[in-house]
């Protein structure tokens, strides 16, 4: 699911770019930033809800990190959850760039 959801962000970015190094790059600062600004937020009430606290496969598997933090809502199957779901309102914002972005080329050519 860490997978889906980054390449839905790459899907996102490379349809707003169209450039395909650019949406690489975008996708990797925004994993790297997103990593960093999860860590800020551990301890609020809607940590378990953002995807980027999910990238350290192996301590939700173990339930390392829902000891440490002392918040048993970070779990497997919440992971699976958030980062799906995440992954599906992704999409369908690309959809919907894709669209408007679409309808603008038609409109411009008229």
């Amino acid at each position: 699911m860490v997978l889906l959801f980054c390449y839905s962000l790459l899907f996102l970015f490379s349809i707003i770019t169209k450039m395909a190094l650019l949406a690489v790059g975008l996708t990797i600062a925004t994993i790297f930033i997103g990593i960093q600004w999860s860590g800020q937020f551990t301890l609020s009430a809607f940590a378990p809800y953002i995807p980027f606290h999910y990238f350290s496969v192996s301590e939700i598997i173990t339930n390392e990190l829902a000891v440490t933090l002392d918040n048993y809502n970070f779990s497997y199957t919440t992971g699976l959850i958030v980062l799906s779901m995440y992954s599906i309102i992704i999409f369908l914002l690309t959809y919907l760039v894709s669209f408007f972005q679409r309808k603008m080329t038609h409109s411009s050519k008229n």
